[in-house]
């Protein structure tokens, strides 16, 4: 019941089609005020499972950046917006254990931080909807310098990101 709760809920927070944020109105506002109480139930999720929900959206977030091309902007867009409340849900000992995992390479087996990778090396930031551009570069700005310090790396691709097409 609880991965039916988790996948229905993540459902429910993905953007409608004619979710216009350059030219927003009554229904951008009602729907930012719905996706906002559902945040609350989403943090409860979290914090009785957060193993489950963040398996759950690591291997979304790998489906969705590994298809790019194809995948409705709507849905990138999701799944940045699950990541910033992640970030935002962690805990100091969630933080201490991610520059531990950093600190030992393994990075990579905490899902955050495979999360923020994936981010980077699929080539969101040159997604076209400014949406989508918006999370990523927010996601970076905020999580990028503690995960760069350790994933040198990546430094270059974030840093191409920032000069976008006038490489």
């Amino acid at each position: 019941m609880f991965h039916q709760i988790l996948v229905k809920l993540i459902f429910q927070m993905e953007l409608p089609k004619s979710y216009n944020a350059m030219e927003p109105d009554d229904f951008e506002d009602e729907f930012i005020r719905y996706r906002i109480q559902l945040e609350a139930l989403f943090k409860v999720l979290l914090e009785k499972n957060p193993n489950a929900v963040m398996e759950y959206i690591l291997r979304e977030i790998e489906k969705v950046f590994q298809n790019l091309r194809i995948v409705e902007y709507t849905s990138v867009e999701k799944w940045l917006y699950f990541m910033t409340l992640i970030g935002a849900c962690r805990k100091p000992n969630v933080q201490k254990e991610f520059v531990k995992h950093l600190s030992a390479g393994t990075a990579g087996d905490f899902a955050f931080a495979k999360m923020l990778n994936l981010m980077i090396t699929s080539g969101v930031s040159e997604h076209p909807h400014r949406t989508v551009n918006t999370h990523y570069f927010y996601l970076i700005s905020r999580y990028g310098p503690r995960y760069l310090e350790y994933y040198k790396p990546q430094f270059k691709r974030v840093m191409e990101s920032f000069l976008g097409n006038s490489r």
